[in-house]
């Protein structure tokens, strides 16, 4: 009975690429939200319903808002890359691959903004070289690989420059702190066997 109910309450393995997917989205965009919006509030002491009345900082919120989650998801796909790689035995650079092509999926099924005209195609480009490069050596640690998103996100939040850079050791601080509570969820939620095999299953998406 006590395990029956353990198990109804307990998250489902992520043991898909679909799974693994919708898991990186949803905690990018969740990171990408508390990180900007916490830090507006934490600096304006206002709640974001009073501070997007204005128009001029609403459209720099949804420019933040949209950034910092481009730049967590690409530490994460980065991260997972690390997690799996013990387990792909010799099959390595497919594993980044299939990761490069999940990670361009999971933006492509984003509305393209005004403000990038070229879409997503420099992130994409970007997480492909970083997957390779990520190769070159022993996986980093997650507080390691988050830095690039934390220096990403403290760079666009909607709060001038001059006001913001007192900040700038404490955000950084914070979205590692975030990144990293993450951790004990995705590695007990990873069936690492399951979710290669599933990855490499899957048919290349043209580069």
């Amino acid at each position: 009975m006590l395990k029956s109910l353990m198990r109804r309450w307990q998250r489902p393995a992520i043991e898909t690429a679909q799974a693994l997917g919708g898991f990186l989205d949803e905690r990018a965009a969740f990171l990408a939200q508390k990180s900007v919006i916490g830090y507006c509030h934490a600096k304006t002491s206002l709640p974001l319903s009073e501070l997007i009345i204005e128009k001029q900082f609403a459209d720099a919120f949804e420019f933040a808002r949209l950034e910092a989650y481009v730049a967590i998801l690409a530490d994460l796909i980065v991260i997972t890359e690390g997690y799996l790689r013990p387990a792909a035995s010799g099959r390595h650079q497919p594993l980044a691959d299939r990761l490069s092509d999940l990670h361009a999926e999971l933006l492509a099924a984003h509305a393209v903004p005004p403000h990038r005209p070229l879409g997503w195609a420099d992130d994409v480009a970007a997480a492909r070289r970083r997957l390779a490069e990520a190769q070159c050596s022993a996986p980093r640690s997650l507080a390691e690989v988050a830095k690039t998103s934390a220096e990403r996100v403290f760079a666009t939040l909607p709060i001038h420059e001059r006001l913001r850079e007192p900040d700038k050791p404490a955000v950084i601080a914070s979205v590692r702190f975030m990144m990293v509570g993450l951790a004990s969820e995705f590695e007990k939620r990873l069936d690492r066997s399951a979710l290669i095999a599933d990855l490499l299953a899957a048919p290349r998406t043209p580069a």
